[in-house]
């Protein structure tokens, strides 16, 4: 019985540890757009706010994480815009229905206990992207988000979810449907360019 206990016990600490990131704007701007317009009694706009609640809640129930952290895009934009002045110049300005909830979404996180992180001068990208490069190797990492740039991190340990179409990325899936493996997206999109950033192609 002893033996079996301390088996028990060996396998368990073993057993790899989870961290979900979520792309804090990218989940927002999918709620907001994927429920129809609601609004709280004193007329708040309140849709996208139920959305990522339903978002956490999924998340938390099915993933079983042991850690979970949101990481959000700062104000005042990033370094790229300092870089290249037409950056997402081609993007429509975010709904004021939308804006008005970002405040909101951000209590509701801290309400969880989920630690939001949002670094100055860096976008959520960034912040996925050192978690995954910094996190131990016994931790596998889930990416919650729908951007095709994030899969470039993919490895044998961590995947991109695609929670609107229930797809799960890994190295094998980005060759599949790229053509290339994930330590090779950057040298494709430089090429191809990026219309959702105004990049033009090579």
């Amino acid at each position: 019985m002893a033996a079996e206990r301390k088996s028990a016990k060996s396998a368990t600490s073993k057993k790899q540890r989870r961290l979900v990131v979520i792309d804090g704007a990218n989940a927002i701007f999918r709620a907001f757009f994927g429920i129809p317009g609601l609004r709280a009694p004193d007329g708040t706009p309140s849709n996208a706010v139920l959305g990522f609640a339903n978002i956490l809640n999924k998340l938390i129930r099915e993933e079983e994480p042991d850690f979970i952290v949101v990481a959000m895009d700062p104000k005042g934009g990033s370094f790229r815009d300092e870089m290249y002045s037409e950056y997402k110049a081609n993007r429509d300005a975010t709904p004021e229905d939308l804006s008005v909830q970002f405040p909101i979404v951000h209590d509701l996180i801290d309400a969880f206990q989920i630690q939001r992180i949002e670094v100055p001068g860096f976008e959520a990208d960034d912040v996925i992207a050192t978690l995954v490069r910094c996190a131990p190797d016994d931790v596998s990492v889930s990416i919650i988000s729908t951007d095709k740039d994030l899969m470039q991190l993919c490895t044998d340990r961590v995947e991109l979810v695609d929670g609107i179409k229930d797809r799960r990325f890994g190295p094998a899936e980005v060759l599949e449907k790229f053509g290339v493996p994930p330590e090779q997206m950057l040298d494709l999109r430089a090429l191809v360019g990026d219309p959702c950033y105004n990049i033009p192609a090579v």
